[in-house]
C-alpha cells in the first residue's frame, strides 16, 4: 500500500513478488493510544489480500520514495524535527508482534522479518533497527534461532459472522503503524511517541472464501 512517499507491502516467505491487494481504500480512524497530536483521527489504508497457509512465514517491506517527510503537527511540536524517529508497529489480531525504529537517513528498502515480544528496540544511528536477537523477549524456536513471522489463521466462522464492518478491526487482519517519535534520554521511556502517522491494515481472506 502506499502513503504519501511510503509503501508497505506483504512478502510471503522468501518470495520477491509482494501478496496481491484488492480493494485499496483510506479511512479515517479515532485513534485508539490518544496521543498527542493524533487526536483528530488516524488516516487508515485498507486493503484486501489472499491468505497464506496458517503459520506460514512472511515479511514486510518499508520503503519511504526519498527522505521521510515529517508531518508539519510534528514540526511545530519540537524546534528540532530533524531527530524525529519513525517507529513501525506490526499488530497481528491486534497483539504487537514486532517492531522497527528508523530514521529520517534511511536508504533503499527495510524489512521486518521476525516476530518477537513487547519490547524496546534501541535506536542506532539510521536505517531499520534489527536487534532482536538482544530483546529477552524474543520468539526463539526450537533451534534457538529468532523466529520469523507467521502468517495468521482465517477464522471463517468468526468473520462470516460479522454484521457489519469496521475499518477500524484488530480481528483478521495483519497492521502497520506509523508513528512519529523524538528519543529522550530516558532508559524507561527512550521516546516519547507524539503522533500515530498513519495505519495500514492487510486484511487476509483465502481466494473464493
Amino acid at each position: 500500500m502506499r502513503y504519501e512517499n511510503w509503501d508497505v507491502l506483504l512478502f510471503p516467505g522468501s518470495d520477491h513478488v509482494p501478496l496481491r491487494e484488492f480493494r485499496t481504500e483510506c479511512y479515517v480512524v479515532p485513534d485508539p493510544e490518544c496521543l498527542p497530536l493524533s487526536r483528530f483521527g488516524v488516516p487508515t489504508l485498507n486493503t484486501f489480500v489472499p491468505s497464506l497457509y496458517f503459520n506460514s512465514p512472511f515479511s514486510i517491506s518499508i520503503l519511504s520514495w526519498g527522505k521521510p517527510p515529517v508531518t508539519q503537527a510534528t514540526r511545530s511540536y519540537s524546534n528540532h524535527p530533524d531527530l524525529v524517529l519513525f517507529e513501525f508497529h506490526v499488530y497481528i489480531d491486534g497483539r504487537l508482534v514486532s517492531t522497527a525504529i528508523l530514521d529520517q537517513n534511511m536508504k533503499g528498502p527495510c524489512s521486518i522479518q521476525h516476530s518477537f515480544g513487547v519490547s524496546n528496540v534501541p535506536v542506532a544511528s539510521a536505517g531499520l533497527q534489527t536487534s532482536l536477537a538482544d530483546s529477552p523477549n524474543a520468539v526463539l524456536t526450537k533451534n534457538g534461532e529468532i523466529d520469523s513471522l507467521r502468517f495468521p489463521a482465517f477464522h471463517s466462522s468468526k468473520v462470516l459472522r460479522q454484521q457489519f464492518w469496521n475499518p477500524g478491526d484488530n480481528f483478521g487482519r495483519i497492521k502497520v503503524t506509523m508513528t512519529e517519535s523524538f528519543p529522550r534520554d530516558s532508559a524507561t521511556m527512550p521516546l516519547e511517541r507524539v503522533k500515530n502517522v498513519v495505519v495500514f491494515s492487510f486484511q487476509h481472506a483465502p481466494l473464493g472464501a
